[in-house]
C-alpha cells in the first residue's frame, strides 16, 4: 500500500493544536456524521473525501480495496480512509451493513490525545483495514451504529455532540482492539502487485528503483525484491515488458510513427525499442503493424499528436472533454477536428480505442483478471469495459484471451 496517505495525515495532525477535550463544543457539527443501514450492491471503484466506518451486520460481500480483494462477513468492522479506493461486490446471498461517514477532523476530535489518533493511523497500514469483533463487541457495534442512524434532536445539541464523539470513539476503539484478519496484513506479493500497477500507470516516466522507493517509503533493494518475487523478473525486465504491452497497443493507431510510439511509452532509444520489440514478438514493430493492423497510413499533424498525447497520458482517469483542451491553446472544436483528421475518430471514440487496446495488451501479456484490467485502463464499470472491447474486437475479453 502506498504509505504517503497515512504519512501525510500523520504530518497534518501535528498542526492541530487541540483534541476533543479542548474544543468539542466550538468545532463539532451534528450533521458531519451520516450513517445509513443498507444492502450491499455491486459498485464501481469509488473513494470519498472523508472517513467511512463500515460494520457488516449480516451476510457476506466481496470488497476490493486498492486493487486487492477480500470477502467480508458478519461481525467485521472496517475503517476506510480517503485513499482507500474501494469497490463492493454483491454475492449470491444478501449482505446488510451499517455505513458511517465522517470528516477526518471529526476522527481527530473523537480521540482524546494525538497519540491515540496516530495509533489509529498506524493501524491503517493494513492493506484491507478490517477486524473481526467478538460476539459482545458485535452487539455493541450494532447498537452504536443503529443509534447513529436516528436523527438527533436540535434542542439537545450539547448532548448530541457528546453522543457523536462517544460513538465514534467507541467504534475506533473496537477497530483498534478487534482481531486483525490474517489476510489483511500487506504481504510481499500484495506489495509486488501494487508496484507492478505503479509501473503500468507511470511507464512513460524515467523510472528507477530509487525513484519508486521514495514514493512507497521503501529501499531500492526492496522494490526490486518485491517485483522479482511476484513476476520472476528484475526491475528492468518488468518495466520493459510494461512498455512493450503499451507500445504494441499503440501500433493500432496508424497515424503514429514507430519512433513516436517508442518515445511515447518511455523508450529512450529507438534502437533499444526495436531490439526489445523483436525479441518479444519475433518481428519488427513495422512488420507487426502490417500483419495485425493493416490499414491506411495517416500523416499526423503536430496538433493531432499533441491532442493524442493528452488522451493517452490521462486515459486511466475519468475525463471530461471540456477539460481536455486546457493547456493546448485549442478550442474544443479545434481539438475535435485535429483528432478526427488524424485518426478518423471522435475524441471519445479515440479514448475508448486507447483504453481497450491497452487492455488487450494486458489480456495477452498478464494473468490479471478482466475486471482488474478494465479498472486499470480507466473503466469504473467492468461491464462497460467488456462492452467496448467487444465493439472494437468483435468478442468479449474472456473469449479473446482464450482464443489467443
Amino acid at each position: 500500500m502506498i504509505k504517503g496517505g497515512v504519512k501525510e495525515i500523520k504530518k497534518q495532525v501535528k498542526s492541530y493544536p487541540y483534541t476533543a477535550v479542548d474544543y468539542v463544543r466550538d468545532n463539532l457539527k451534528v450533521d458531519e456524521v451520516k450513517t445509513v443501514y443498507r444492502e450491499v450492491k455491486t459498485t464501481g471503484a469509488q473513494t470519498f473525501n472523508n472517513v467511512t466506518i463500515v460494520y457488516i451486520l449480516k451476510g457476506t460481500a466481496g470488497l476490493w480495496i486498492n486493487g486487492r480483494y477480500q470477502e467480508v462477513s458478519e461481525g467485521q468492522l472496517l475503517l476506510l480512509m480517503s485513499y482507500h479506493i474501494h469497490q463492493w461486490q454483491a454475492l449470491e446471498a444478501p449482505c446488510f451493513i451499517y455505513e458511517c461517514r465522517l470528516s477526518i477532523g471529526l476522527l481527530l476530535l473523537s480521540n482524546t490525545s494525538k497519540k491515540a489518533y496516530q495509533r489509529a493511523m498506524d493501524e491503517l497500514e493494513y492493506q484491507i483495514p478490517c477486524v473481526k469483533l467478538h460476539e459482545s463487541e458485535q452487539v455493541e457495534a450494532a447498537y452504536v451504529m443503529k443509534k447513529l442512524t436516528v436523527a438527533r434532536e436540535s434542542y439537545l445539541q450539547w448532548a448530541d455532540e457528546l453522543f457523536l464523539v462517544a460513538s465514534i470513539s467507541t467504534l475506533i476503539y473496537l477497530f483498534l482492539t478487534g482481531n486483525k484478519q490474517e489476510s489483511t496484513r500487506q504481504t510481499s506479493t500484495d506489495l509486488g502487485g501494487i508496484l507492478l500497477e505503479y509501473l503500468h500507470q507511470h511507464h512513460q516516466q524515467n523510472l528507477t528503483p530509487k525513484k519508486i522507493a521514495k514514493t512507497f517509503d521503501l529501499t531500492p533493494t526492496e522494490v526490486v525484491s518485491h517485483l522479482k518475487q511476484l513476476t520472476g523478473k528484475n526491475f528492468g525486465e518488468n518495466l520493459r515488458n510494461v512498455r512493450l504491452i503499451n507500445a504494441t497497443a499503440l501500433l493500432e493507431f496508424g497515424g503514429l510513427s514507430i519512433n513516436q510510439i517508442g518515445r511515447i511509452v518511455g523508450f529512450g532509444s529507438a534502437a533499444y525499442f526495436y531490439d526489445s520489440f523483436k525479441k518479444e514478438h519475433g518481428m519488427t514493430p513495422a512488420c507487426y503493424r502490417k500483419e495485425n493492423f493493416p490499414s491506411q497510413e495517416l500523416t499526423l499533424s503536430d496538433d493531432a499528436y499533441d491532442a493524442f498525447m493528452v488522451l493517452y497520458t490521462n486515459y486511466q482517469h475519468p475525463l471530461l472533454m471540456s477539460e481536455v483542451t486546457k493547456g493546448l491553446n485549442l478550442t474544443p472544436r479545434q481539438f475535435n477536428q485535429h483528432i478526427q483528421k488524424g485518426f478518423q475518430l471522435s475524441p471519445q471514440e479515440l479514448l475508448i480505442r486507447i483504453r481497450v487496446s491497452v487492455g488487450r495488451g494486458l489480456l495477452l501479456g498478464t494473468e490479471r483478471s478482466i475486471s482488474d484490467i478494465g479498472e486499470s485502463v480507466g473503466y469504473q464499470d467492468p461491464k462497460q469495459f467488456r462492452c467496448h472491447f467487444k465493439k472494437v474486437y468483435g468478442v468479449l475479453p474472456s473469449d479473446y484471451r482464450y482464443k489467443k
